[in-house]
This record gives structure tokens, sequence and C-alpha cells, in this order.
């Protein structure tokens, strides 16, 4: 059975968008889309704890171009090495 969604959020993307929804709102936001400056995207959550911790990963990404996940067998294998890099 598929668990019911009862949390959403609408996310918007890009530095000229973002910038344009806080500057001048929803008007600013459509100006900024139609020129391709940006995304806005719709998540939906099966609980407020789901939804915060999609803004948290946001938030510990944001300002990095990129990412990756470490491999489930490099955490295995070099345990050691990624609780010193981690400062666990």
């Amino acid at each position: 059975m598929a668990t019911k969604k009862t949390c959403s959020i609408v996310m918007v993307f890009g530095s000229s968008a973002t910038s344009a929804y806080e500057d001048e709102g929803v008007k600013g936001l459509k100006k900024a889309l139609a020129n391709g400056d940006g995304d806005i995207v719709r998540h939906q959550f099966g609980s407020e704890a789901e939804r915060n911790a999609y803004l948290q990963g946001l938030e510990d990404g944001n300002g990095w171009e990129e990412y990756t996940s470490v491999e489930p067998a490099d955490l295995e294998k070099h345990e050691a090495v990624f609780r010193k890099l981690l400062h666990e």
C-alpha cells in the first residue's frame, strides 16, 4: 500500500528566481521562470519530519555545486578514516 502524502512544499531553485521571488513576489518569480532563470518544484512527504529532513539536506548542500554520497562498502572498509574526517 502506498504511503499517504500529508505534507508538501514548493521550492524555488536558482539565485535569479529566488531573488525575484523574495524581492517581487509571484510576479517576479513568473518573470524569472519565463526567462529560464531557475526552476520550481513541488515535493510531497508523509510527515513534517520527512519534510524537515529534506530541508536540512538542502541547507547542508547550499553553496556547493555538486554532491555525492559515499558508498556503504567504502564506509565499512574505511570506517576509521571516515570517523576522523567526520570528527566523530
